[in-house]
């Protein structure tokens, strides 16, 4: 697997929403990329079957708290 920047990632989540996500509300396109993002977490671990519901909801805090603190920040977001 390549790794990707975090540009990259960015991009592709915005061609994906492009090319076939129009129609998803908000909230749930939202959880639609925090589950993307997770899969590709649970795919780089040693033992992607232990990716624990605990572990999970960890993974999805930080990634919650990592997009509130950028929204938060002055020079606004950033990938």
């Amino acid at each position: 697997m390549t790794d990707f920047s975090k540009s990259d990632a960015v991009r592709i989540l915005v061609n994906l929403d492009t090319l076939s996500c129009g129609h998803i509300p908000s909230p749930r396109l939202a959880w639609a990329h925090i589950f993307v993002a997770l899969g590709l977490i649970q795919r780089s671990l040693p033992n992607p079957v232990k990716l624990t519901r605990e572990r999970w909801l960890e993974l999805a805090g930080k990634v919650y708290d990592k997009v509130y603190s950028s929204l938060e920040d002055p020079t606004g977001p950033s990938a």
